[in-house]
């Protein structure tokens, strides 16, 4: 993925499971209940920079 795409995705919209694996990102937290609606997501992840990503799938802990 372009770093352009990337910008845009992370500011605008919502990467899968595979997307936050090929990136390398690390894992923060599952979103439940209201937040869902709040965050637009289900799970929340980040980089080495500490950027925020939203994921539309939940994160199985037990997966990692």
């Amino acid at each position: 993925m372009s770093k352009f795409k990337v910008w845009y995705k992370r500011n605008f919209g919502r990467f899968t499971l595979k997307e936050c694996e090929y990136l390398g990102l690390r894992w923060f937290k599952n979103v439940h209940g209201d937040a869902i609606n709040q965050f637009n997501c289900r799970s929340i992840w980040l980089d080495n920079k500490s950027r925020i990503y939203k994921c539309d799938e939940l994160c199985d802990i037990e997966y990692f």
